[in-house]
């Protein structure tokens, strides 16, 4: 039987790519014929990234000042597109959730290719904007079509599980005392044992009481999301000017060491760890998604962790699509 998969992916190249950003692992491996949009971009220390499409025109950026601007490109601002579409704003927590809906419309209703998307489950998960990004859709651009593009760093239970992240994080309060300065490599358990950065890593505070006790704030892991349905709520959860600047410095300070951390625990003979290395870094790719304003509708607040599995579960099943139904030249948007 010949093999009538077409390059359907789950994500998309984005327009505000950051230097760091790492490809996925393709779906279905042993298909020859897949042409998986993940393997046109190396790890982001090797260099050589390709270009992604350029940020149009009509592109507009919300990114505070930084000390890692060099990291997340800010694009020009323009005043075609006016400040309304920026709902959401960096600093901002966030719950989110893959949307298997929007995925599964770009089958025939009530295919078995639509049907198998939207029984993949997902869960909601938290995390903080860094970058949000709003431009007129190329496809859609003379209906005045927007496309809200954002950069989450993971919020999780406890620290980065992955060799090579496992400091890079900072506790949110409320937490445990900031006077231990117990290992988080040796104690990863920060919900059950008091793992917290040095002394003078104080936590960050929101201007919300945050929701939750002893949550951890992820710094150089995260994910890209589309956003495609926003649930708007008037309890928002997000660090000040002052507090998102100390949050900058800690990912400022552990970028700069990212170079040396990922020569030292990446090994050719290890491929599995490796891939998890990688998997762990903001992507080149956005992920369609739903978002919520109110984190509290999140159901998964221990390890997120799980959503890059359902990305690769997503990403599998969209690439072992069955003949009748995946004839079909699909990237969602």
């Amino acid at each position: 039987m010949k093999n009538t998969n077409k390059n359907i992916h789950l994500s998309i190249p984005s327009l505000s790519a950051p230097s760091f950003a790492r490809p996925l692992s393709p779906g279905c491996p042993t298909d020859t014929g897949i042409s998986s949009i993940h393997t046109t971009a190396p790890p982001w220390w090797q260099g050589g990234l390709p270009t992604p499409r350029a940020i149009p025109m009509t592109a507009t950026a919300l990114t505070r000042e930084n000390s890692w601007n060099s990291v997340l490109p800010s694009p020009a601002t323009p005043t075609s597109i006016p400040s309304s579409r920026w709902r959401i704003q960096p600093g901002t927590y966030v719950a989110f959730s893959l949307d298997t809906e929007s995925i599964a419309q770009k089958f025939a209703h009530h295919s078995a290719a639509y049907e198998s998307v939207r029984r993949v489950p997902t869960r909601k998960y938290v995390g903080l904007v860094v970058s949000s990004y709003t431009y007129l859709s190329e496809e859609n651009e003379d209906d005045g079509e927007f496309v809200e593009e954002l950069v989450v760093n993971f919020v999780g239970g406890s620290p980065p599980p992955e060799i090579g992240f496992k400091d890079h994080w900072i506790s949110i309060s409320p937490s445990m005392s900031s006077t231990n300065q117990s290992s988080p490599s040796t104690q990863p358990n920060y919900r059950d044992q008091a793992t917290l950065p040095p002394a003078s890593m104080e936590p960050l505070h929101t201007a919300t009481l945050f929701p939750w006790k002893n949550r951890v704030q992820w710094t150089t892991s995260g994910t890209r999301l589309i956003v495609h349905k926003f649930h708007e709520s008037l309890l928002t959860f997000n660090l000040d000017d002052e507090e998102f600047g100390r949050f900058e410095e800690k990912v400022s300070e552990d970028y700069s060491s990212m170079h040396s951390i990922t020569d030292i625990t990446r090994s050719p003979s290890d491929e599995e760890q490796n891939q998890r290395i990688e998997k762990m870094k903001v992507p080149l790719f956005a992920f369609p998604a739903q978002v919520w304003r109110d984190i509290r509708e999140a159901d998964e607040r221990d390890h997120p962790v799980r959503f890059l599995d359902e990305v690769d579960e997503m990403e599998n099943l969209l690439s072992c699509l069955p003949q009748e139904d995946g004839d079909v030249d699909m990237v969602v948007v």
